[in-house]
């Protein structure tokens, strides 16, 4: 059998706000600005999403080569999980 892939979402515990071109989310005392791309991803993920359910509907939006998206995620993804503002779920 083949691997599931990871699906993930949004931290619950987590505040944002969607503001003009881009998304503000709080943690704490810190605050993290996402922008472009990276606020239309963290706008997917209000449910559980796959990075490959992300990568295909950006390249579509945007019209860019699924491989050049993957390889762009992958560093998002995990930037956003160890920052806890995404978590994996199953």
């Amino acid at each position: 059998m083949g691997r599931v892939p990871e699906r993930f979402v949004r931290s619950p515990s987590v505040l944002w706000r969607k503001v003009p071109g881009r998304v503000l989310v709080l943690t704490g005392d810190e605050e993290h600005e996402l922008l472009g791309p990276a606020a239309d991803v963290w706008l997917m993920l209000e449910e559980s999403c796959t990075m490959d359910e992300v990568s295909d509907a950006l390249s579509r939006r945007f019209e860019v080569a699924e491989s050049t998206l993957k390889s762009d995620l992958a560093g998002l993804f995990s930037k956003l999980v160890s920052l806890g503002l995404l978590r994996v779920v199953q």
